[in-house]
């Protein structure tokens, strides 16, 4: 994909699945974007070179909003995480499948490689969990393990390795053996899952006002009949809150921070969307209305 600043180098291969997935999946494309901007408006704050592409990039994902206003997923994010783990993990099963039966080349390569990006925009909806994770890992780190015996000449071994896959994953390399085109499949780094919480300072409570000595009452006139009592008001009964767990409030709050992100870049309506998201979410537990 070209025109993409240095900056944003890091969202490229989300912009390209993307692309890529536009006719298969246009779920699965809408996400991807919306993720690869997401991350770019929190990387690219002090490099104003980025904000037009950034703006055209939330043009597009708008236009794609308004085209799956019918989809359910585009609406509901808990159907749109349930939607996009499914498709994950059966493009993570297809490579695994040809890896053990020792079927080695590219179009697997490249299907660990996809699948591991599709598993990392699931964080949008939130911490990952640990099969998730755990897959993520295995594909990035089958990706370039494979794609490394190939290049050397050595019969990768199928299945897991005999020890710890742990470790660092440098996919740098892949976009241009797997025939992506220009520039490089860089992961972008990692962000932390729980934002740190502000802390407030405690109020200083002032001295307590002196009552003033009240009048005595006057005598009141016999041919004066006592007023009706004023009617006192009916408590209303309080209403009904949704159960907001750690995560609903560490998105809401990542949710606050996209829409100052988008005011930077004079994103109204972004910005808008965005702090309407972060207020359903509190008060419904969900996202959407």
């Amino acid at each position: 994909m070209s025109g993409v600043p240095p900056s944003l180098k890091g969202i490229q291969p989300f912009l390209k699945l993307s692309d890529m997935f536009m006719k298969k999946d246009r779920i699965v494309a809408y996400y991807c974007k919306l993720y690869a901007v997401q991350e770019g408006i929190a990387v690219s704050k002090s490099d104003y070179t980025a904000k037009p592409f950034l703006i055209t990039q939330m043009d597009q994902i708008s236009q794609l909003k308004k085209a799956l206003k019918d989809d359910d997923a585009s609406k509901d994010e808990a159907v749109a995480q349930a939607h996009i783990e499914e498709f994950a993990f059966k493009l993570f099963e297809t490579a695994d499948n040809e890896d053990r039966a020792g079927r080695f080349h590219n179009n697997m390569i490249k299907a660990f490689y996809t699948s591991s990006l599709v598993f990392t925009i699931l964080k949008q909806f939130g911490q990952l969990s640990d099969e998730v994770q755990t897959r993520l890992k295995y594909a990035k780190w089958k990706a370039v393990e494979i794609d490394r015996c190939l290049k050397t000449g050595i019969t990768p071994t199928p299945g897991p390795p005999g020890g710890d896959e742990g470790g660092a994953f440098n996919l740098g390399d892949l976009d241009a053996n797997l025939g992506g085109g220009g520039g490089s499949f860089d992961m972008p780094p990692p962000q932390s899952e729980q934002p740190s919480y502000p802390t407030f300072p405690t109020p200083s409570i002032p001295a307590p006002t002196p009552i003033p000595d009240l009048p005595k009452p006057v005598a009141k006139p016999r041919h004066l009949a006592d007023p009706k009592p004023a009617p006192v008001p009916q408590a209303q009964a309080p209403v009904p809150q949704a159960q907001i767990s750690c995560n609903d409030v560490s998105r809401a709050q990542k949710l606050c921070k996209f829409a100052s992100s988008a005011l930077d870049y004079e994103d109204v309506a972004g910005a808008v969307d965005f702090l309407q998201k972060a207020i359903n979410l509190l008060k419904t537990g969900k996202e959407g209305e």
